[in-house]
């Protein structure tokens, strides 16, 4: 395949694109509930928590053992997962 006026034109929109950064926007509505969440392995065992903060600041703790082993990174993903899914519920 040769390089000719349509490869160029195409190599142009997506030169264009990358070149255009997406901006992303902190969040300043005043209706937003908080999270944090942690997750911890080590010789103790792997446990996850998480805490969800609404906006009477009223807060919700959640924690949870797991029974098979983990990594930090997955115990985190884990936590993260868990305060979600009770951001959801609640």
């Amino acid at each position: 395949m040769e390089w000719d006026q349509e490869c160029q034109e195409a190599f142009e929109k997506v030169k264009h694109y990358l070149e255009t950064p997406l901006v992303l926007i902190l969040g300043t509505d005043s209706n937003e509930w908080k999270l944090w969440f942690d997750g911890a392995s080590n010789m103790l065992g792997n446990r996850i928590g998480a805490i969800l903060a609404s906006l009477e600041e009223q807060y919700f703790p959640f924690s949870a053992r797991l029974g098979f082993d983990y990594t930090n990174n997955m115990a985190e993903y884990e936590a993260s997962t868990m305060g979600i899914t009770m951001a959801i519920e609640h």
